[in-house]
């Protein structure tokens, strides 16, 4: 039996670093990863143009994320009343900041499907009755 020349070196212990508690999803490159997909999967596929319009969804969906701000933290005393009670923290309702971007991110992501309603073939549309009305 050998013995081995790598010898333990007490200096190295506790100088790993630690893993993050969390690791974020990067969302912009998940959306465009789906994109990716779904355009791959509309080739060929008689649901082609569906399939065209949720990459398209899932494309500006990717643009959207990028340009959000970054969340704002909780406020600490929040956090701490959080704790003391054994309850997540989250925001009031009167944080005016979340629904403000909610409302601007759903504008925009309106503003940006216009051109994609054009592109889908039309439908039919039925009358309550089960009846043909018009098409779109």
């Amino acid at each position: 039996m050998s013995v081995s020349p790598v010898q333990p070196d007490p200096s190295v212990i506790g100088g790993v670093p630690k893993a993050p508690f969390v690791l974020k999803p990067n969302l912009a490159r998940l959306f465009n990863d789906r994109a990716s997909r779904f355009e791959a999967l509309a080739q060929g596929s008689h649901l082609a143009p569906y399939l065209n319009f949720l990459a398209g969804i899932t494309r500006i969906q990717s643009e959207l994320v990028s340009a959000l701000p970054p969340p704002e933290p909780v406020p600490a005393d929040r956090v701490e009343r959080a704790r003391a009670n054994a309850m997540p923290p989250h925001r009031s309702r009167s944080d005016g900041g979340g629904r403000r971007i909610a409302a601007k991110c759903c504008s925009n992501f309106l503003r940006r499907l216009k051109p994609w309603r054009s592109r889908l073939p039309p439908q039919k549309r039925l009358h309550r009755s089960g009846r043909r009305m018009r098409k779109c």
